[in-house]
């Protein structure tokens, strides 16, 4: 499937790779809110599948989305 991610505003994005990382480390995953710069953050302490189902990782992880706008009305984001 292909999906346009060009079309995603920075909220959408963080909200994005919120539901991706819950996805991938479990519900006890913890979103926080808006911060004073707009970040939004993604904790998880303990063990998940991840890189994959055999080799899992385990600890305290921290997650912080990015996302860079470019104006020029181009999808060229290298």
């Amino acid at each position: 499937m292909n999906y346009n991610l060009y079309g995603l505003n920075s909220n959408d994005f963080e909200h994005l790779v919120q539901s991706l990382m819950q996805k991938i480390l479990g519900t006890t995953a913890l979103v926080f809110g808006a911060g004073k710069d707009g970040a939004r953050e993604l904790t998880f302490n303990g063990q998940a599948a991840f890189p994959n189902s055999t080799e899992q990782w385990n600890g305290y992880w921290v997650i912080q989305a990015k996302y860079k706008s470019k104006d020029d009305g181009t999808n060229d984001y290298a």
